[in-house]
């Protein structure tokens, strides 16, 4: 699966230090997960002034489970970092 990792209305140091976070997050969520198995990342700048984070997250399918469950809950784990950091928790 591959995953972007942005910082939406964050510029400067904030934005580092969110995605930073974010993407310490996504790999702690992540290796709850028993099939998970490794990722890729690169710090990227996009065209629109702000960096992400372009991640390829790389599972073993143990547990029989669609592609599309596999992306459901790593949407849900990135859709719960933007609304923390939106909502300021």
């Amino acid at each position: 699966l591959c995953v972007n990792l942005f910082a939406p209305k964050l510029y400067g140091e904030i934005q580092i230090e969110f995605l930073n976070s974010a993407l310490r997050k996504l790999c702690c969520e992540m290796e709850k997960l028993g099939h998970y198995r490794g990722l890729f990342y690169k710090l990227e700048y996009g065209i629109d002034g702000q960096f992400f984070y372009f991640c390829v997250v790389v599972f073993e399918n143990l547990k029989s489970l669609a592609i599309f469950e596999l992306y459901k809950n790593i949407a849900i784990i990135a859709k719960m970092l933007y609304t923390k950091i939106n909502t300021g928790a």
